[in-house]
């Protein structure tokens, strides 16, 4: 019996207890900004069930140095998430929410992360392959049979533009 869905933390956002039993890899669907200091943005992903991830200030700065300052361009995007117990808030261990991987870098990037006043950590985030749709004309007949929803698609596969296109008239 898998236990890991009986642990799920009941909370609005992806966070930390979440990945117990294993890290994540997302594909951002959306982002949002929001008027909480703390977490002034939402990162929604694929399967999310509406709990996005809110990424701390440490990896907001990851990204920013990854893909830029634009949030938008990071739709479509992949990320892999990890539980870090070693994160601390005002000075105690309680867990966090990581970065160890990344898609559309073209290789590993080391990051110095500012984990005190005057101290920096280094953090390696490795590239993510892209995974590409091999089959078109399978997928298009997966949609056509209602076996599979093209918000699926999307979150297992990087879609050329002209793919995401045949997709979508396969969906009206």
């Amino acid at each position: 019996m898998d236990l890991s869905k009986t642990i799920i933390p009941k909370s609005d956002q992806l966070n930390a207890d979440d990945l117990i039993s294993g890290s994540k890899t997302i594909k951002i669907r959306d982002i949002k900004g929001g008027s909480d200091d703390a977490q002034p943005v939402s990162i929604y992903f694929y399967g999310d069930n509406n709990k996005p991830f809110k990424p701390c200030k440490s990896m907001r700065r990851v990204l920013v140095q990854l893909w830029g300052a634009d949030g938008l361009q990071f739709i479509g995007k992949r990320i892999t998430l990890f539980r870090d117990d070693s994160v601390k808030w005002a000075g105690v261990e309680i867990g966090g929410i990581r970065i160890s991987h990344a898609s559309h870098i073209p290789s590993a990037t080391r990051i110095l992360l500012t984990t005190a006043r005057n101290k920096r950590t280094p953090m390696t985030i490795e590239s993510l392959s892209l995974v590409e749709l091999k089959d078109l004309a399978g997928a298009k007949k997966a949609l056509q049979d209602k076996k599979v929803t093209l918000d699926a698609v999307l979150e297992k596969y990087d879609l050329t533009e002209e793919q995401l296109k045949t997709l979508q008239d396969e969906t009206v």
